[in-house]
């Protein structure tokens, strides 16, 4: 099992630390402390990662279905 800690996981995923935080406040990622240490697993950010692309392809997909159909109007 593969355990990042705040600094990896800002080089994993390439945004700051504080877009983390946030994350974690709002409960968006999977987190776990060691006394007062963030800690997150891979598989867990993976995971994440995947909802994203699969949320953000619907969400994609629906505009150009929406653009398609003003076109044809």
């Amino acid at each position: 099992m593969d355990i990042m800690n705040l600094k990896e996981l800002t080089q994993y995923l390439k945004v700051s630390e504080s877009m983390i935080r946030k994350l974690v406040r709002e409960k968006s990622i999977k987190f776990f402390r060691i006394g007062n240490r963030l800690n997150f697993r891979k598989a867990d950010i993976d995971e994440y990662i995947d909802k994203q692309c699969n949320e953000n392809y619907k969400e994609n997909k629906y505009v150009m279905e929406e653009v398609s159909i003003k076109k044809l109007k």
